[in-house]
């Protein structure tokens, strides 16, 4: 295996879990305003985008290509994993 999929690899686990940081808070922010039910219904589509980049990222060949697939993939579900788990929590 090419060096680059080990980095990529690597990045797109950390990112999912910097973007969940990163997002906590607007996501707390936004349930109290529309309460938790709503908020946590639209986690899912999130979650359905994420399945669908992901779905591409492993019939992608160029490690480059996959890798940037794969963290937007990742990104978004950091997103939908900030939203859905404050909900579950509040």
């Amino acid at each position: 295996m090419p060096a680059g999929s080990f980095i990529y690899g690597g990045l797109a686990v950390g990112i999912a879990f910097l973007s969940t940081i990163l997002t906590r808070g607007r996501a707390d922010a936004w349930s109290d305003r529309i309460g938790g039910k709503p908020t946590h219904y639209a986690a899912g589509p999130s979650d359905l985008c994420r399945s669908r980049a992901d779905l591409p990222s492993g019939e992608l060949v160029e490690p480059s290509r996959h890798g940037a697939v794969l963290i937007g993939g990742r990104l978004m579900l950091g997103l939908g994993e900030s939203v859905a788990m404050v909900d579950m929590m509040g």
